[in-house]
């Protein structure tokens, strides 16, 4: 059927990743700075819990299910908050002296919010993708929707059961700050100003106009959409930014290394 994406079946393998210190800490893409509810990450070809303080690879995919909430600390300073039922691929993340070289996100379905650090080398790029839009940015808070399959388990997995369709829909933007240049699958391209909501079309248009609140309300674009259920800020709770990780907690780091890779396995213990 037109329009319809297909996943051919996909041997799943579950184990802890050996962990090279030296590797993490000239390649590893950033940290899980807030972790709540159901997320998995796809990594090196297995499946892994994500654990707070856990470090991300570029290649590495997190899925969030119903449940689920992550805020990911980059290592340039950008942070991104992966909202419920999301899957979102690092696909891309070089650092050059401390500033992001390259950044490249594939959002395959969900909402994610990116506050990108300011890109402080001439030739740097931050980048989100998903069927539908590329969008390149430049110190930018926004949001970035993608409609979930209508058979979306409600658990979330790392790898894609064969039977699932992903309709190609529209990609929605809303921008809060800063300057975005969207760019749709026939090559169309479109500079947004904050407070700027638009829809990049399959047809390969871009619509574009002002965000209302009737709009915030209905598509739930909150900024604080990514608070936690309790109603604190994401990364309040369970955050290592805000409090460290738990003393009792089972897969992060020991306590007394709250930041940079944690000593062991990346993640948590498989699913």
């Amino acid at each position: 059927m037109k329009g319809i994406i297909k996943f051919l079946p996909v041997v799943i393998f579950l184990a802890v990743l050996p962990f090279d210190p030296a590797l993490a800490a000239t390649h590893f893409a950033g940290k899980v700075a807030y972790l709540s509810g159901d997320a998995s990450v796809r990594h090196g070809g297995k499946t892994l819990r994500l654990a707070l303080d856990a470090t991300v690879y570029p290649s590495d995919v997190v899925v969030t299910g119903e449940s689920g909430r992550v805020k990911l600390s980059m290592r340039d300073g950008s942070r991104v908050f992966i909202g419920r039922n999301s899957r979102v691929s690092i696909d891309r993340y070089e650092i050059r002296n401390g500033s992001l070289l390259s950044g490249l996100f594939h959002m395959l379905w969900g909402k994610t919010r990116y506050l990108v650090a300011k890109l402080g080398l001439k030739d740097s790029s931050f980048i989100v993708k998903t069927s539908t839009a590329s969008i390149g940015v430049r110190g930018t808070d926004f949001i970035v929707n993608y409609p979930l399959p209508a058979q979306l388990p409600k658990k979330s997995t790392a790898v894609l059961p064969p039977e699932l369709k992903i309709p190609v829909k529209p990609t929605v933007v809303a921008l809060f700050s800063g300057v975005i240049e969207a760019q749709s699958v026939s090559g169309l391209k479109r500079m947004i100003k904050p407070g700027q909501l638009i829809h990049v079309l399959p047809i390969g248009t871009i619509t574009t106009r002002g965000l209302e609140g009737a709009d915030i309300e209905k598509m739930n674009l909150h900024k604080d959409a990514f608070k936690t259920s309790g109603g604190g800020n994401v990364g309040s709770e369970h955050s290592s930014e805000s409090h460290g990780p738990p003393p009792h907690a089972p897969h992060g780091p020991p306590p007394h290394a709250p930041h940079g890779p944690p000593p062991h396995a990346p993640h948590g213990p498989p699913l």
